[in-house]
């Protein structure tokens, strides 16, 4: 089940996965993997790839007005850009909720999210981190988690952010005897 989501199905990631995870562990994608789904990007325009790769880091689905947030691009030219990756097959949007887009499979988000360097990685992370505390202001409630996700993957200049939220977050879960989760966010803040 856990391969299926992983591939979103697709036969070929679904072969490859399978034989990769048997012969090295499954401690990087398969180079196989990387270089087909870097071959579709590297046929959209260059600023389309570089919009997967900032929409990657905010997870597998995404919001339009978080990602506009984070990067600096008109509203019609990340539009254009989302549409030419809908078109070829690498998201799709979320049909009850416009605005809202989802990678095809996990493979394709942590393919794209691999291509970035630790520096930059990290700096976009703060950046998601700082543009969900904006949207969110009001109620950040819901968002606790993610925001500990984004300050943690940041790198060592904002750990007193990510504790702190991944404290709030670890909190918030042991109030809906959600006991599990409320350890990894622990053990998160601890790391």
């Amino acid at each position: 089940r856990r391969l299926h989501v992983e591939t979103g199905g697709n036969p070929l990631f679904l072969r490859q996965l399978a034989r990769h995870l048997e012969e090295e562990r499954g401690e990087r994608l398969p180079r196989g993997i990387r270089e087909l789904i870097g071959r579709r990007v590297a046929k959209l325009p260059e600023e389309t790839g570089r919009l997967l790769r900032v929409a990657a880091l905010i997870g597998r689905d995404f919001e339009l007005d978080l990602l506009e947030r984070v990067v600096d691009s008109s509203e019609d030219a990340l539009l254009d850009s989302l549409d030419l990756a809908v078109g070829a097959g690498l998201l799709v949007e979320v049909p009850s909720t416009p605005g809202r887009y989802s990678f095809t499979h996990a493979l394709l988000r942590a393919t794209l999210e691999d291509e970035l360097t630790a520096t930059r990685r990290a700096r976009l992370h703060r950046r998601i981190g700082e543009a969900i505390e904006q949207k969110f202001r009001a109620r950040p409630e819901p968002h606790l988690a993610e925001l500990a996700r984004h300050f943690a993957a940041a790198g060592p200049e904002e750990v007193d952010r990510a504790v702190a939220e991944a404290l709030r977050a670890a909190d918030q879960a042991t109030a809906r005897l959600a006991f599990e989760e409320a350890v990894e966010l622990l053990r998160g803040a601890l790391a």
